[in-house]
Protein backbone atom coordinates (compact mmCIF):
# COMPACT_ATOMS: atom_id res chain seq x y z
CA UNK A 1 0.00 0.00 0.00
CA UNK A 2 3.00 2.33 0.86
CA UNK A 3 4.84 1.80 -2.59
CA UNK A 4 1.37 2.56 -4.44
CA UNK A 5 1.56 6.17 -2.14
CA UNK A 6 4.89 6.56 -4.12
CA UNK A 7 3.43 5.79 -7.98
CA UNK A 8 5.06 2.25 -7.84
CA UNK A 9 3.61 -0.81 -9.23
CA UNK A 10 3.60 -3.69 -6.54
CA UNK A 11 4.20 -7.00 -8.41
CA UNK A 12 4.15 -10.19 -5.75
CA UNK A 13 5.04 -13.45 -6.08
CA UNK A 14 3.25 -16.32 -3.02
CA UNK A 15 2.77 -19.23 -3.82
CA UNK A 16 -0.17 -19.54 -1.41
CA UNK A 17 -2.21 -16.48 -2.31
CA UNK A 18 -3.32 -15.98 -6.05
CA UNK A 19 -4.91 -12.72 -5.90
CA UNK A 20 -4.73 -9.55 -3.79
CA UNK A 21 -6.62 -5.88 -3.43
CA UNK A 22 -2.91 -4.88 -3.22
CA UNK A 23 -0.33 -6.19 -6.01
CA UNK A 24 -0.24 -7.74 -9.36
CA UNK A 25 0.19 -11.42 -8.39
CA UNK A 26 2.39 -13.63 -10.48
CA UNK A 27 2.36 -17.23 -10.64
CA UNK A 28 6.00 -17.72 -10.55
CA UNK A 29 9.47 -16.02 -9.19
CA UNK A 30 10.71 -15.39 -12.46
CA UNK A 31 7.85 -13.70 -13.33
CA UNK A 32 7.79 -11.63 -10.33
CA UNK A 33 11.41 -10.27 -10.86
CA UNK A 34 11.71 -9.88 -14.66
CA UNK A 35 10.61 -6.14 -14.56
CA UNK A 36 11.17 -5.14 -10.88
CA UNK A 37 13.13 -1.61 -10.05
CA UNK A 38 13.03 -2.80 -6.99
CA UNK A 39 12.71 -6.45 -5.04
CA UNK A 40 11.94 -6.92 -1.53
CA UNK A 41 12.12 -10.04 0.11
CA UNK A 42 10.16 -11.15 3.18
CA UNK A 43 10.55 -14.76 2.83
CA UNK A 44 10.78 -17.47 5.91
CA UNK A 45 13.72 -20.21 4.91
CA UNK A 46 12.16 -23.35 3.88
CA UNK A 47 14.28 -26.12 1.89
CA UNK A 48 12.41 -24.20 -0.95
CA UNK A 49 13.20 -21.12 0.13
CA UNK A 50 16.72 -21.84 0.47
CA UNK A 51 19.10 -20.20 -2.21
CA UNK A 52 16.23 -18.66 -4.06
CA UNK A 53 17.50 -15.39 -4.98
CA UNK A 54 20.31 -16.93 -7.30
CA UNK A 55 21.97 -16.11 -10.61
CA UNK A 56 19.13 -18.37 -12.41
CA UNK A 57 16.52 -16.15 -10.36
CA UNK A 58 18.23 -13.44 -11.32
CA UNK A 59 19.08 -14.09 -14.60
CA UNK A 60 14.85 -13.40 -15.14
CA UNK A 61 15.74 -9.60 -14.16
CA UNK A 62 15.41 -7.24 -17.29
CA UNK A 63 16.64 -4.02 -15.34
CA UNK A 64 19.45 -3.71 -12.78
CA UNK A 65 17.13 -4.16 -9.46
CA UNK A 66 17.66 -2.67 -5.91
CA UNK A 67 17.12 -5.75 -3.86
CA UNK A 68 16.24 -5.13 0.12
CA UNK A 69 15.95 -8.37 1.93
CA UNK A 70 14.15 -8.60 5.48
CA UNK A 71 13.59 -12.01 5.67
CA UNK A 72 16.19 -14.81 6.28
CA UNK A 73 19.43 -14.59 4.90
CA UNK A 74 20.24 -17.90 3.41
CA UNK A 75 17.34 -17.12 0.73
CA UNK A 76 19.52 -15.09 -0.48
CA UNK A 77 22.43 -17.04 -2.27
CA UNK A 78 25.52 -14.99 -1.25
CA UNK A 79 27.93 -16.01 -3.52
CA UNK A 80 25.79 -15.20 -6.70
CA UNK A 81 24.51 -12.15 -5.00
CA UNK A 82 28.46 -10.47 -4.68
CA UNK A 83 28.59 -11.57 -8.66
CA UNK A 84 25.52 -9.85 -9.60
CA UNK A 85 26.85 -7.13 -7.89
CA UNK A 86 30.13 -6.86 -9.53
CA UNK A 87 29.01 -7.46 -12.77
CA UNK A 88 26.52 -4.68 -12.59
CA UNK A 89 23.31 -7.16 -12.79
CA UNK A 90 21.97 -6.12 -9.38
CA UNK A 91 22.29 -2.39 -8.74
CA UNK A 92 22.17 -2.50 -5.06
CA UNK A 93 21.55 -5.00 -2.12
CA UNK A 94 20.42 -4.08 1.16
CA UNK A 95 19.82 -6.50 4.24
CA UNK A 96 19.62 -6.51 8.00
CA UNK A 97 19.48 -10.53 8.07
CA UNK A 98 22.71 -12.21 8.20
CA UNK A 99 23.60 -16.46 8.33
CA UNK A 100 24.74 -15.42 11.98
CA UNK A 101 24.75 -12.88 14.22
CA UNK A 102 26.83 -11.62 14.58
CA UNK A 103 27.87 -12.13 10.45
CA UNK A 104 31.27 -14.19 10.23
CA UNK A 105 34.32 -12.09 9.06
CA UNK A 106 34.30 -14.59 5.52
CA UNK A 107 30.88 -13.72 5.15
CA UNK A 108 30.84 -12.52 1.02
CA UNK A 109 28.35 -9.98 1.39
CA UNK A 110 30.48 -7.88 3.88
CA UNK A 111 33.23 -7.05 1.12
CA UNK A 112 30.90 -6.17 -1.70
CA UNK A 113 30.37 -2.93 -3.11
CA UNK A 114 26.53 -1.23 -3.83
CA UNK A 115 25.69 -2.81 -0.17
CA UNK A 116 23.63 -1.33 2.58
CA UNK A 117 23.97 -3.34 6.16
CA UNK A 118 21.89 -2.95 8.96
CA UNK A 119 21.48 -4.67 12.63
CA UNK A 120 18.25 -6.39 12.64
CA UNK A 121 16.54 -3.86 14.54
CA UNK A 122 13.19 -3.66 12.46
CA UNK A 123 10.77 -3.88 15.78
CA UNK A 124 12.75 -0.30 16.91
CA UNK A 125 9.54 1.90 16.21
CA UNK A 126 8.85 4.33 18.89
CA UNK A 127 5.50 2.21 19.66
CA UNK A 128 6.78 -0.74 20.15
CA UNK A 129 9.47 0.85 22.58
CA UNK A 130 6.49 1.87 24.51
CA UNK A 131 4.69 -1.18 24.64
CA UNK A 132 8.15 -3.01 25.18
CA UNK A 133 8.02 -0.52 28.19
CA UNK A 134 4.75 -0.93 29.16
CA UNK A 135 4.96 -5.01 29.45
CA UNK A 136 8.08 -4.97 31.18
CA UNK A 137 6.20 -2.90 34.04
CA UNK A 138 3.39 -5.12 34.18
CA UNK A 139 5.38 -8.17 34.75
CA UNK A 140 7.37 -6.47 37.46
CA UNK A 141 4.49 -4.67 38.82
CA UNK A 142 2.85 -8.43 39.23
CA UNK A 143 6.20 -9.51 40.92
CA UNK A 144 6.19 -7.42 43.30
CA UNK A 145 2.24 -8.21 44.60
CA UNK A 146 3.52 -12.34 44.56
CA UNK A 147 2.09 -13.13 41.71
CA UNK A 148 3.63 -15.74 38.82
CA UNK A 149 4.63 -15.20 35.67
Amino acid sequence: VLAKAFGMDVIAYDKYVQSSPHAEMKVTPEAAVEHADYISLHLPLTDETRGMINKTLLSHCKKQPVIINTGRALCVDADDMVAALEDGSVAWYATDVYPTDPPAPDYPILKAENVTLTPHVGANSVENLIRIGEESFDIISELIKGGKL
